[in-house]
């Protein structure tokens, strides 16, 4: 089952998808729904949800996703659902723009610093890899912003919620 953050204007959902052939078994902030979906053609699927049947376009755009249904166009974002909980443990919020701290998600060592003082940063940059359980995690920046102080070094200790970078 893969799990997703979906943000649709100002509302977030939790989504949930196990899919067996072209049979979706969909969970929506908690509450279950059946699907069937078929490609019509790139960029357009038609949809049985719950026996209501539906045609959805969809292109990829910079910063996420335009969908038309109903004759509606939203724009959605959509982030794996342990990468939004690490940003939110972080203190880096899903919008392009960042808290002024970047806190530790986890307890860990700093393997690599990406950035120093005074470096302009924009969204989708490296800051840090943080290894933690013996895995490499990559935080990235979520926004543009001036590093204005960096608190920690290579091989660094960490404690979950510790400040590790400052931001104007």
């Amino acid at each position: 089952m893969r799990r997703f953050q979906i943000t649709v204007g100002s509302e977030k959902y939790d989504i949930a998808v196990a899919s067996s052939g072209e049979s979706y078994a969909i969970e929506v902030n908690g509450r279950r729904r059946g699907v069937d979906v078929r490609d019509v053609a790139r960029g357009r699927i038609h949809m049985l949800v719950e026996g209501v049947s539906r045609e959805v376009d969809y292109r990829q755009a910079d910063d996420g996703w335009r969908i038309l249904l109903d004759g509606y166009e939203f724009h959605a974002d959509t982030l794996d659902y342990h990468i939004a909980a690490l940003r939110r443990t972080a203190g880096v919020t899903h919008a392009a723009r960042m808290s002024k701290e970047l806190r530790a998600p986890m307890p860990g060592l700093t393997l690599r610093i990406a950035v120093g003082v005074g470096d302009t940063i924009a969204k989708g940059d490296t800051l840090l890899i943080l290894e933690a359980m013996k895995m490499e995690n990559i935080i990235k920046a979520t926004g543009e912003g001036v590093v204005q102080k960096v608190l920690v070094g290579p091989q660094t200790s960490v404690e979950k919620g510790e400040v590790l970078i400052v931001f104007e």
